[in-house]
């Protein structure tokens, strides 16, 4: 069921004043204040139903799953703006992963929740998860980010560059072209080749009708503004100001850190995981660094759901306050 907080008097980092709006978010398995709480960031396109009939994320959230509704409370609050709830922002107002982070941490301490027991986000929620962990206003016990970053790189923000310049006259067919760009940037030439084999299909290739569905998908569920709000926020992710290091602001953090990085992954490229975890190493946090090993690329966390759940299940299993509840 979706609830609502609204949220009023919020100032952007650009000090901007926004008018009141929703901040929508479902809750699954046990009841808030009943048993661990596990926060989930949803995906670009994703939303705040991770499970049940139209859940994004039904093979890992669930029943008995790797994250076991039976024994925790799950919550997700949807990204403010991307039509979920049926809010959209007026065009001209662009947030940061660091607006979005704030926002998520206001709602949090709304519900009155001080502490979160395992913290799992990925993609461009996983960005925004980077900035509420940095933030260090909850107890985010453990942190697993999925095929993010803790900042957009110059590769992102060029992506985004020209995803914005098909997005500007929030049109459908400017939307249907920026998802098409879009999915090739979460998926590779090997996992192209391996699907599609150039196979033709009537006049047209096999891979062109797919993008082709795939654009047309996302017209007949998805606003042009709602799309462009979001591909602002991915071009915008920085969990560190200028006058910051990385190492100082995750010092002060009192956080475990699991990375998961996708071996083959074109948007956020896990050389950076590399060096993200090779800094938090370097200022004593504890920290295990995974890899989901794939030929599909940014996607397979959405993918490879055995590879992600045996991940989510080995953290679950090391730490007694989740495995005894």
């Amino acid at each position: 069921m979706l609830r609502s907080i609204e949220i009023s008097d919020f100032e952007t980092v650009s000090n901007r004043i926004l008018n009141p709006f929703p901040l929508s978010y479902e809750v699954f398995g046990r009841p808030l204040g009943s048993a661990p709480l596990i926060l989930v960031n949803h995906a670009l396109t994703a939303n705040s139903s991770l499970t049940g009939e139209k859940g994004w994320w039904e093979p890992i959230v669930g029943s008995a799953k790797a994250i076991d509704t039976d024994r925790a409370t799950v919550l997700c609050f949807n990204i403010p703006g991307n039509g979920y709830d049926g809010f959209f922002f007026d065009a001209g107002i662009q947030l940061t992963a660091t607006d979005i982070a704030r926002i998520f941490i206001m709602g949090l301490e709304r519900l009155s929740i001080s502490e979160v027991a395992l913290f799992v986000a990925g993609s461009v929620g996983g960005g925004i998860a980077w900035s509420m962990v940095a933030q260090n206003r909850i107890n985010f016990k453990r942190f697993v980010p999925i095929a993010t970053d803790w900042k957009s790189t110059d590769w992102i923000i060029a992506h985004c560059h020209i995803q914005e310049r098909l997005l500007e006259e929030e049109t459908e067919w400017g939307l249907k072209l920026a998802r098409q760009h879009a999915m090739l940037t979460y998926r590779t030439p090997q996992s192209f080749d391996s699907r599609f084999q150039r196979e033709r299909k009537s006049s047209n290739y096999a891979v062109e009708s797919w993008l082709d569905y795939h654009g047309d998908a996302l017209t007949s569920r998805f606003h042009a503004r709602a799309y462009r709000h979001l591909n602002q926020i991915l071009r915008q992710i920085d969990a560190v100001s200028e006058d910051e290091t990385f190492e100082s602001v995750f010092a002060q953090v009192q956080t475990e850190f699991y990375v998961v990085s996708i071996t083959s992954d074109l948007l956020f490229i896990p050389t950076e995981d590399d060096k993200t975890v090779n800094s938090l190493r370097s200022i004593g946090k504890p920290t295990d660094h995974f890899k989901i090993y794939s030929l599909h690329g940014h996607d397979a966390f959405l993918i490879e759901h055995d590879q992600v759940a045996a991940v989510i299940k080995g953290i679950w299993s090391q730490s007694k306050e989740l495995r005894e509840a």
